[in-house]
């Protein structure tokens, strides 16, 4: 009975050795200084590069679990702010890891590129990340594109094209003219004071923007999106989400096609008075609720409505959602 039980025992011993392998082939070597809660170290290392007057028109920068800010400003130079963070490593290895991350600058015709290198093996319970602000002559860039993950993207006082793409990240704009392309997960998306074309997709957060002037595309999911004191311009306008809240409430285009969809959401579009447009608005489970808009209807019912408002026009307005309201209204 006793060599049986031993058996068990060296049998199990066995089997939670095989699976320690196993781990140590996918997540790469334990380093057990990792597992001393009561020591827990966190570190960072920051330092600043200037560049002066530099001949370029593009930008490029790729970092891994950090944010990322981009500011036009009126000096001359670009300036480049690093801040290196580690959690869960030993102090003595620190030099090499500074080094190991810093960020290689490179001037390649007329893009400066920033790119992060990364640790071929992180080990568990350890992490490192690489944060950026980069300050560049107003009006110095035609392009700016950046990456990064599980870190946010700002950018200000630009006027360039932007391509921006993060996750587990919010993104930003103030005060940025230009077409700008912008993609997260689990992010937020704010704007106040842009100009061009916007296209945004996220998840799982909400989007806003505010005092601008563009032609838009905002996409989310279990998220509200709000438009207030702004223009929209150009042929073609959507905004589109499931699970939250849409509310339009800015001047509209003369022409064009503008589309609010959403589910599980009220959609609240507040008209200017005297814009004509086309409309078409079909919910399930809700209402359809005018308020103070003069609307010519050719088919109405409870959960939908076929007309025009203020006459009609060239602006073609599509309204869709499901169990909840529609509420169209003017001021």
């Amino acid at each position: 009975m006793q060599r049986k039980k031993g058996n068990i025992i060296a049998g199990i011993i066995l089997a939670l050795g095989l699976i320690l392998i196993g781990a140590s082939f996918l997540i790469g070597p334990i380093d057990f200084h990792g597992f001393e809660f009561e020591d827990s170290t966190n570190y960072q290392n920051e330092y600043t590069e200037v560049f002066s007057n530099p001949q370029i028109d593009e930008i490029y920068i790729n970092t891994i679990n950090g944010y990322v800010r981009v500011e036009g400003w009126d000096n001359s130079d670009i300036q480049l702010e690093v801040k290196q963070r580690y959690t869960g490593y030993p102090e003595g290895r620190l030099e090499e890891l500074f080094e190991l991350t810093k960020p290689e600058i490179t001037f390649l015709g007329n893009t400066l590129r920033i790119v992060t290198p990364r640790l071929t093996k992180t080990a568990f319970l350890k992490s490192y990340g690489v944060s950026m602000v980069i300050k560049v002559p107003y009006g110095l860039v035609d392009r700016v594109e950046v990456k990064t993950s599980n870190g946010d993207l700002n950018f200000s006082n630009l006027n360039t094209q932007i391509t921006g793409d993060t996750s587990n990240g919010s993104i930003s704009l103030f005060k940025v003219s230009g077409n700008a392309k912008l993609d997260s997960s689990n992010g937020e998306f704010y704007a106040n004071g842009f100009t061009g074309y916007l296209y945004v997709k996220t998840s799982n957060a909400s989007m806003e923007l505010k005092n601008s002037k563009a032609q838009v595309f905002l996409r989310t999911s279990n998220g509200s999106i709000y438009v207030r004191d702004s223009l929209l311009t150009g042929t073609n306008n959507t905004l589109k989400t499931s699970n939250g809240r849409i509310v339009l409430d800015s001047e509209l285009p003369e022409s064009g096609h503008l589309e609010l969809s959403t589910s599980n959401g009220e959609i609240e579009l507040i008209v200017p008075y005297g814009t004509g447009a086309v409309i078409d608005a079909d919910t399930s489970n809700g209402r359809i609720i005018l308020d103070n808009v003069p609307v010519l209807a050719k088919e109405i019912g409870k959960t939908s409505i076929s007309g025009s408002i203020y006459g009609g026009g060239n602006l073609y307005i599509d309204l869709s959602t499901s169990n909840s309201n529609i509420r169209i209204s003017g001021h």
